[in-house]
């Protein structure tokens, strides 16, 4: 009997640990992920969300002059309130409408100055957005 039960449960974790590999080659496939400079990534889902990462662009020396001008933007994380992580946040979500996802005293700071799509968020939690799904 303690064989069988032991079977139950070694099968389950074998499955898991041999199915790991193959399901990780699919996450992130067609994801493309561009530096910055310092803190700042844009991401392209495969379906063409695009999310900032801190975006920094136009003070940052090394941002590439091209990618210093955002025509769209779904999405904006900002990690904390320095400037440059900041950076050029609200000026982006004005031009494109995006969702700024930031911690909640970044967030009234950021809607005092005229953000109107603040998501505000702590360390814990989930939040979804159906332009990601």
């Amino acid at each position: 009997m303690r064989k069988f039960n032991l079977i139950l449960y070694v099968i389950p974790i074998l499955l898991l640990v041999f199915a790991i590999p193959l399901h990780a080659e699919e996450i992130g496939k067609d994801v493309k992920v561009t530096y910055l400079g310092h803190a700042a990534f844009k991401i392209v889902s495969p379906k063409g969300v695009v999310i900032y990462i801190d975006p920094f662009l136009g003070g940052n020396p090394k941002t590439p002059p091209e990618m210093k001008t955002v025509e769209k933007a779904d999405l904006i994380l900002v990690t904390h309130g320095h400037g440059d992580h900041v950076g050029d946040t609200l000026a982006i979500a004005e031009k494109t409408n995006a969702k700024i996802v930031v911690i909640p005293e970044l967030g009234r700071y950021l809607t005092q100055k005229g953000a109107k799509n603040v998501v505000n968020m702590n360390r814990e939690g989930l939040i979804f957005f159906k332009v990601l799904r």
